[in-house]
């Protein structure tokens, strides 16, 4: 029999996720963590599945873990600045926000989800900004 893959764990980890079995995702995921065959995939289905759980601190810790393997990853990006930013750390977060503008900047094609995302941290980025000039 072969050994467990990072797959054995990803598939039905994100097969989970999609049927609202965050729980169920969260540990395949952790499985694949423990077993030592994570890569970047499984580390972001970790902090997506700690993020449907509300578990905020879990999902910091995985999207950390995301940006050390792969330190311009759009989606670990979004969301460490997202966490970043629902704790109140707006400098924090527009450094991650701009550095997501930065790269998306350089795609020649932008996925539907992405572009949302995009959109979504530009109104961000404009509201700190006038709070920021309202300040002054």
């Amino acid at each position: 029999m072969a050994s467990p893959t990072e797959d054995d764990h990803f598939r039905p980890g994100i097969a989970a996720l999609r049927a609202s079995r965050a729980v169920e995702a969260q540990a395949h995921f952790q499985a694949a963590v423990d077993a030592g065959l994570a890569t970047t995939k499984s580390w972001l289905g970790l902090t997506l599945a700690s993020l449907v759980l509300g578990d905020n601190r879990a999902a910091e810790a995985s999207v950390d873990e995301v940006l050390v393997r792969e330190p311009h990853s759009l989606r670990g990006l979004i969301i460490k600045g997202d966490l970043q930013l629902g704790r109140d750390e707006q400098r924090q977060a527009v450094s991650h926000y701009n550095l997501v503008m930065r790269l998306a900047a350089t795609l020649a094609d932008i996925p539907a989800q992405l572009q949302q995302d995009l959109v979504r941290i530009q109104g961000r980025l404009e509201q700190i900004s006038q709070a920021f000039q309202a300040q002054l």
